[in-house]
């Protein structure tokens, strides 16, 4: 990199520097110049590159006992939802369904009576009775004003008698294709909308407006900031996207964003000549995220057999084979990539079987297509991931929230449930990330997830499947180079070499080489993009 004494330098040492680059995966020391990783090495030969840009040192920061790291990407991300959520109700901390009407009846003395009280993050599967809810029991606290409460997993939106009526829904009202409107026996809808059906909700609800979007997404930028996460990977609606724009043009948009449109949307970017890799360096077009079905906890996961508590369900199917093929095909002439949601093993074979057959393997690194989740495989199944040249974008953290639910519903087949480690053995590419808000965004809580497959309480012993176990260094890769995989994007993010991006991710005390509860009580000390710190945590010293 040539020399320029204008360029912005700031060398890291006293730590221990995890490069992500096989050529030279250790240092003692970085230096980042220009936006760039310039040199890394000995802090004397940091320092010494440093002097001949003709600027002394330049800023240094100490981080004596730290790991630093490529900068983390989530990537899974519903960026605009786990925003919004942040200044919802937040259910997830409701353990009976009589908390959780207490909660929205206190709720709504803060939301105006002709406005819609919206919430989310309940789980039935943590009640006493581990019953799915109604709409009776809302009524009977608010009968008059619309309530829409999103399960934790966001394939189910609980709605209230009012709610139904503002949607339109009603006894005569046909079941959508993907979706489901749950009914009482006398074919009146009882509260419960699955997967496609939420539209006709969320349709009632209207967008939010685009200040109260602007502000969700600026708190939810400040939150992933301090949980050192340089990056994120974000499905999301095109008015997210149209929000993400207007903080990017007045220049406040820091973290980088690829965003993620919805397949529905592909016909508008082609007429707009928009595709993959559009955008810039902080908001840029990634891969169409499409659905082929559910969720676990909500039973609509797609499976080759039934549910072992559900003997004639083999949940739901929203994009049918015959139609996924052209899919790809179109979405890869209009250059994109698709980000395929798949959670049961009939869904994770339908998106296999349909790369192979449209070919997608021969396509560029922009369009490699992805599996949204990855969570339950066929055996059978597990090579063909990078056989195909397929990315598991999963997260870790369900292994442990979901566990308990994928024995009850899936029984032995969970096996194949989460196989981190059987899919690295194939050779398959990991990007690893949350779903927030259905998880937090945490990815210290990631790492530890898939390093142990435990709760932090330790829970189970030894590990659920700990075959399926991996280690720290692949999990860290998954977070950042098997990240920019991903998006297209290895050949400058990911890994901490000469030219690539200067994102860097600090974590006190250092992880590696600790025994893994050490991750538990870790915190990111300083989150740097760019070469600017964008958060450093108040007890963190430079």
């Amino acid at each position: 990199m040539p020399g320029d004494s204008r360029l912005r330098l700031l060398t890291i040492y006293g730590g221990r520097v995890v490069t992500m680059h096989p050529a030279h995966t250790r240092a003692d020391a970085i230096l980042l110049a220009g936006g760039r990783v310039h040199t890394v090495g000995s802090t004397a030969d940091v320092r010494a590159a440093a002097r001949s840009l003709g600027t002394g040192h330049g800023e240094e920061l100490h981080v004596p006992g730290a790991c630093v790291l490529p900068g983390l990407t989530d990537a899974h991300v519903h960026l605009g939802a786990y925003g919004l959520q942040l200044q919802q109700l937040d259910l997830s901390g409701a353990r009976s369904l009589d908390e959780v009407v207490a909660l929205v009846a206190a709720r709504a003395a803060l939301v105006p009576s002709d406005e819609w009280l919206l919430g989310g993050g309940w789980d039935h599967t943590l009640w006493p009775e581990p019953r799915l809810p109604n709409r009776h029991a809302l009524d009977a606290v608010l009968p008059n004003q619309p309530v829409a409460l999103g399960r934790k997993d966001r394939h189910i939106t609980w709605v209230n008698t009012a709610a139904l009526l503002r949607a339109g829904i009603d006894w005569s009202t046909p079941q959508p294709a993907g979706g489901v409107i749950d009914r009482e026996p006398d074919g009146q809808p009882s509260g419960l909308v699955r997967e496609t059906a939420q539209r006709l909700v969320e349709e009632a609800i209207g967008d939010p407006p685009a200040d109260v979007l602007e502000g969700a997404l600026t708190r939810a930028q400040t939150a992933l900031l301090q949980l050192g996460l340089t990056c994120v990977h974000a499905p999301d609606t095109p008015a997210t996207y149209a929000a993400l724009q207007d903080i990017h043009d007045a220049g406040e948009l820091q973290l980088r964003v690829i965003f993620m449109p919805p397949a529905s949307a592909l016909e508008d970017l082609a007429a707009r000549r928009m595709s993959a890799g559009w955008g810039s360096e902080r908001l840029r077009l990634g891969h169409l995220k499409c659905f082929l079905d559910g969720s676990l906890g909500s039973h609509t996961a797609s499976m080759l057999s039934p549910f072992e508590d559900e003997p004639d369900s083999t949940g739901i199917v929203i994009t049918h084979p015959e139609a996924l093929v052209p899919l790809l095909g179109r979405a890869a002439e209009a250059g994109f990539g698709l980000a395929m949601h798949a959670i049961g093993d009939r869904a994770n074979r339908q998106a296999l079987d349909a790369v192979a057959a449209a070919n997608m393997q021969a396509v560029n690194r922009l369009l490699r297509p992805r599996i949204e989740h990855v969570q339950l495989l066929h055996q059978d199944d597990i090579p063909r991931l990078a056989e195909l040249g397929v990315i598991a974008s999963m997260q870790p953290i369900h292994t442990t929230q979901d566990m308990a639910n994928a024995d009850r519903y899936w029984g032995a087949r969970s096996s194949g449930a989460y196989a981190f480690a059987s899919l690295l053995r194939a050779g398959t590419v990991l990007a690893f990330g949350s779903d927030a808000p259905v998880e937090a965004p945490d990815p210290l809580a990631g790492l530890f997830a898939a390093v142990t497959r435990q709760r932090p309480s330790g829970m189970p012993v030894g590990g659920w499947y700990p075959q399926e176990r991996i280690s720290l260094a692949a999990a860290v890769r998954a977070y950042t180079a098997g990240a920019a995989a991903a998006a297209g994007l290895e050949h400058e993010r990911g890994s901490l070499r000469p030219g690539a991006v200067a994102d860097v991710t600090i974590i006190q005390p250092d992880i590696f080489g600790a025994p893994p509860e050490a991750m538990l009580e870790a915190r990111v000390s300083h989150t740097i993009i760019a070469g600017e710190v964008v958060y450093a945590a108040d007890w963190a010293h430079r």
